[in-house]
């Protein structure tokens, strides 16, 4: 009963609207596309214009300005979701309209990545129109804009047999962009966008039929080269009516309609944030302007309009009132980044039916326990609704009503068979579940399956890598009994992960009586480097307290030198089939391992490289060394913070100022100069060190090609 109905499209506006709550809740978590920009001609652009031009619509130089200053920056494409379909000079032919004309084709030509926008429609015929229909388009619009096709699709006729073909009515009449526009254009799409039966836009058509030629939406009409010189240069091609997507197929459904993966958000821009930059670039003011052209380097840049006066707001999963060019953008968004929405699978929803109506029909009448009977029909909801939710997160669209009534009317059939007949004696030996999973831990065991999925294959992450190691402590322990080790350990090690996890670093292991922790990864973070830092002064501070809690049991003090360093590694489940730990790896891993000895030679607690330091806010480090560690070629430069409970924010601000003219001193040569810098500094072993350095190099200075560096050969 549930196919028949499903076949009859009874459930189609339950569908939907299940579909619409889903595609909503993943666009929340969807990122903002890094190479696509939106400029809306929003209300409170019309109002801007208003006194300087007067109503929409505004003369088309406008868009001419707008054109030659996005340009400025450099965009990969300029697509306007707007009809420039009739010269303003035909209705109002004045000079200045011919011209603004003129300077829109004009800027158009000369940019060479504008796009420009096209509808075709099915036209009612009638006395006035009947010469006009069924025309075919300029001469050169096919071999200019039309899809590339493969030498594999069979030449195509005026029929519109293709699943491609958008429209059960043949379209007999275009609206393109007037005489001398379309020529100088780039490209041209199509921005004829169809609702479903409820008025919400969810699909569209990303190629239009039109006597014999496919023409892409605008949506791909960026993306497509028909340079005769460059046969394989389009991103866009037809092969045997399928469209593909670099050399990828892109999913339709049986009546060509591609499901629209929604972003929720893109970089957007006002028009009149863009206009009154452009004022201000013409009145040579190029300091303070509201929107720089560099914003758009590299980007698809799509204009078009969100006034409500413009009605161009359309109905989505999404909202109500969302501006069409968001389609647009959304639809490019899901080709660049192969993010393709897979429509669902009749057999799949056959299947489906079929199981859960047996899941629950079998399960019900072989339970005795009524409230295995009443809990089934709900694990199988439950669990239906989580594989649902797993396939959608993978871009799987699965058919959500049928099943889940299935197994509804399985419930109430088998319910009403037992309620009219006597329940039978069942098979006594059943299969019994150790425990049940709630909905919760299931989701949590299918997050944690991706997150192992993704970390056997590794991946490369930007990140923060801290060591640290207790100075001497071997030698400590072979003079201390084995279950004190242990205690000073795990005292030590609980009061440092708690330094680490303070600032949301992450410990990757324990090695011996060192400490490895990480920042950015697995939870990504801009500010990792400072936050390792700020992580190891606090474990300095947490010494402290570790040196009071051993005094108080007369154990002997300790010490820890602690070196950080960040980077590019490589994040994965790394071992055997047996054991395997989730860690980091690489070169920078090991460097940070080096930094840490290195505060041995320097006698400093803590030494960052100058990859970290690069990106540490608000904390003042000292210069400590330029060095060649061992087993990598390019010198570092290493660098200390300021440790001291004298000095203000202030002093430490000098302290690092001064050792950066000392060290600059010690290069330029100016020994007896960086012997007397040196001796101001808190850091006495440091300074010692330089001192033996600056005193040696008067003795006997070193060679002219001597550049400061100096090499570390131990680990």
């Amino acid at each position: 009963m549930v196919i028949t109905l499903h076949y009859l499209n009874i459930f189609q506006r339950n569908e939907w609207i299940a579909y619409d709550w889903m595609i909503k809740q993943k666009s929340a978590k969807t990122q903002i596309p890094p190479n696509i920009a939106i400029v809306l001609i929003d209300d409170a652009s019309l109002q801007y214009m208003d006194p300087l031009v007067g109503r929409w619509p505004w003369p088309r130089a406008i868009f001419a300005d707008v054109i030659d200053y996005i340009s400025k920056g450099s965009p990969k494409a300029v697509l306007f979701d707007l009809l420039f379909v009739e010269q303003q000079s035909s209705t109002n032919a004045t000079a200045k309209d011919e011209n603004s004309d003129r300077q829109l084709s004009a800027s158009t030509q000369t940019a060479q990545h504008i796009y420009h926008a096209m509808q075709f429609i099915v036209d009612n015929e009638d006395e006035v129109n009947k010469s006009d229909l069924n025309t075919a388009l300029p001469q050169a619009f096919p071999s200019r804009f039309a899809l590339p096709q493969s030498i594999e699709t069979p030449q195509t006729t005026n029929s519109t047999n293709s699943s491609h073909d958008n429209t059960h009515t043949k379209l007999n009449n275009f609206l393109i962009p007037y005489d001398g526009l379309h020529q100088a254009a780039k490209g041209i799409g199509v921005v004829s966008i169809d609702e479903d039966e409820d008025g919400v836009l969810r699909r569209t058509a990303l190629t239009h039929f039109y006597q014999g030629f496919y023409y892409p939406a605008l949506s791909l009409a960026a993306l497509v080269d028909n340079n005769p010189l460059l046969p394989n240069a389009s991103t866009i091609y037809l092969k045997n009516h399928q469209l593909f997507a670099h050399d990828t197929p892109i999913p339709t459904d049986s009546n060509g309609y591609f499901y629209i993966n929604m972003h929720e958000r893109f970089d957007t821009y006002s028009m009149s944030g863009l206009l009154a930059s452009i004022a201000l670039l013409h009145q040579g003011e190029v300091e303070n302007l509201l929107i720089e052209p560099d914003e758009f380097k590299g980007k698809y840049v799509f204009i078009g309009a969100s006034a409500i006066g413009l009605h161009d707001l359309k109905m989505t999963p999404l909202s109500k009132n969302q501006p069409g060019v968001m389609i647009h953008a959304s639809t490019l968004a899901n080709v660049l980044q192969n993010n393709f929405l897979h429509p669902p699978h009749s057999v799949t929803t056959l299947i489906s039916i079929i199981l859960v109506s047996l899941f629950t029909t079998i399960g019900i009448l072989n339970s005795r326990s009524n409230r295995i009977k009443i809990l089934l029909p709900l694990l199988g909801i439950t669990s239906f609704w989580v594989w649902i939710n797993w396939q959608f997160n993978n871009n799987q669209i699965v058919h959500i009503i049928p099943p889940l009534v299935s197994i509804a009317l399985s419930w109430t059939a088998t319910y009403i068979y037992l309620h009219f007949t006597e329940e039978k004696e069942k098979n006594k030996i059943r299969k019994m579940f150790s425990q049940y999973v709630s909905p919760a831990a299931l989701t949590v065991m299918v997050d944690q399956y991706k997150d192992y999925s993704s970390a056997h294959r590794g991946t490369k992450e930007e990140v923060s890598i801290l060591f640290s190691d207790i100075r001497g402590f071997t030698t400590i322990s072979e003079n201390i009994a084995p279950e004190v080790v242990v205690e000073i350990l795990n005292y030590y090690f609980t009061n440092m992960t708690n330094a680490v996890h303070a600032y949301h670093g992450t410990i990757d292991k324990f090695i011996g009586d060192a400490i490895m922790a990480v920042w950015g990864a697995p939870i990504k973070t801009n500010n990792h480097a400072t936050l390792a830092l700020q992580a190891a002064l606090d474990m300095i501070t947490q010494l402290e307290t570790i040196n009071q809690w051993l005094a108080v049991r007369q154990y002997n003090p300790i010490d820890i030198g602690i070196g950080i360093n960040s980077g590019e590694v490589i994040l994965g489940s790394i071992g055997s089939e047996q054991k395997a730990d989730y860690t980091v790896i690489g070169d920078n891993v090991n460097l940070a391992s080096r930094l840490e000895g290195a505060t041995k030679v320097y006698g400093c607690k803590i030494i960052i490289s100058e990859y970290t330091y690069a990106q540490v806010e608000d904390i003042p480090c000292m210069v400590v060394d330029l060095v060649r560690v061992k087993g990598r070629h390019n010198p570092i430069k290493l660098y200390t913070p300021v440790i001291t409970t004298t000095a203000s924010a202030k002093t430490a601000s000098e302290i690092a100022l001064h050792s950066q003219q000392a060290f600059d001193t010690y290069l330029n040569r100016r020994w007896e100069e960086a012997l007397q810098q040196y001796a101001e500094l808190p850091n006495r072993t440091l300074a010692e060190l330089y001192a033996q350095r600056c005193q040696e190099y008067l003795r006997h200075p070193p060679p002219a090609d001597w550049d400061g560096v100096y090499s570390i050969a131990s680990k």
